[in-house]
């Protein structure tokens, strides 16, 4: 939940007429969201989580194979010109976290320039631990907007530099064109197949899933480690076999191809009519490019015959025994 919340209670000043406290939460989050999107010119894709577990969103910018863990903060009213943002102790695990404190004008939802953007660890440089209900947190007091001789010049971002702040490009002259308009189109997959990615991540209560919004790319979820704060990207697809067609093709768009060490393949089989069974493959996208497949119209496509596995045997998992393989996966995920 984010800081707009806080307008609601502990004796703070009464939320906007027209809006519930997490309504106002979900506003704040979005235009955050929106504004990283935007002010990247698409270079920053946002993955949000299908279960609150402190993170609210995690920010990805592929040029750079960069994850960003991201707390998002707001406040819709100011107290005698000054902005108090709570952070709750558990969003505060990883100091590598990166908070972005804002105020908005709730009734033109609009983001007020400036911006706070501390990572975790520089938050609490600046803030107090306080009883939050019956919780615990981090309490920061801004004068807003903030002075250029006050301690928060270091954190205090212009609008139009939060993108960067966040989540940093490579050097100008390292910068790709920007990709045809045909290569973001949106990937499509089995929504039974991404559900069962979900839910056998739901089953270890180390894991929390981010879905991308945009889904532009390869990776569709990730899902971080909430103990080691680890990454891994996971594009998901499902192939239907029957008695009559033993074998399925998934279709990878050449364009959205990851060398990335933390993206992978997931490939759910389904009976005709019927659920997930096993196997699960789980296949390092590095991998892909050497496994048996044909080009066409832009598209890696790869047969997979759950009864003869072949090379891909290697990458197979019982479906009981996902949740674990998802543990290892990710955990193991460079830092």
């Amino acid at each position: 939940m984010t800081g707009a919340a806080e307008d609601a209670g502990l004796g703070q000043a009464p939320p906007h007429p027209l809006f519930e406290p997490g309504a106002i939460g979900q506003v704040i989050e979005w235009l955050v969201w929106s504004h990283l999107v935007s002010s990247s010119r698409g270079d920053l894709r946002v993955f949000l989580p299908t279960r609150d577990m402190g993170i609210d969103g995690i920010v990805h910018r592929p040029a750079t194979d960069s994850f960003v863990a991201v707390q998002v903060k707001g406040r819709t009213r100011l107290e005698q010109g000054v902005a108090r943002f709570h952070v709750q102790e558990d969003e505060t695990r990883d100091p590598r976290t990166v908070v972005v404190a804002v105020v908005v004008d709730i009734d033109s939802n609009t983001l007020r320039d400036p911006a706070l953007v501390m990572t975790v660890a520089q938050l609490r440089e600046h803030a107090r631990p306080v009883a939050y209900g019956a919780r615990r947190a981090l309490a920061i007091t801004v004068p807003y907007p903030p002075g250029t001789r006050t301690h928060w010049h270091d954190v205090c971002v212009p609008l139009s530099e939060v993108a960067e702040r966040v989540c940093p490009g490579p050097p100008a002259s390292t910068r790709a064109a920007p990709a045809a308009a045909d290569q973001q189109d949106l990937a499509t997959t089995g929504f039974i197949g991404e559900s069962a990615l979900l839910h056998h991540a739901a089953l270890s209560p180390l894991l929390n899933t981010f879905h991308a919004a945009p889904d532009i790319g390869f990776d569709e979820y990730l899902i971080r480690h909430v103990v080691t704060g680890e990454i891994a990207g996971f594009q998901v697809k499902c192939i239907e076999v029957d008695p009559s067609s033993p074998a399925g093709f998934i279709s990878l768009r050449l364009s959205t191809l990851s060398a990335s060490p933390r993206a992978w393949l997931a490939v759910f089989v389904r009976e005709a009519g019927g659920d997930v069974g096993s196997p699960c493959l789980l296949v390092p996208a590095g991998a892909i490019p050497g496994l048996p497949h044909r080009i066409s119209d832009g598209y890696l496509h790869i047969a997979v015959d759950p009864h003869r596995l072949g090379g891909l045997a290697r990458y197979a998992h019982p479906l009981a025994a996902l949740p674990a393989a998802l543990e290892r996966i990710v955990a193991a995920a460079p830092p």
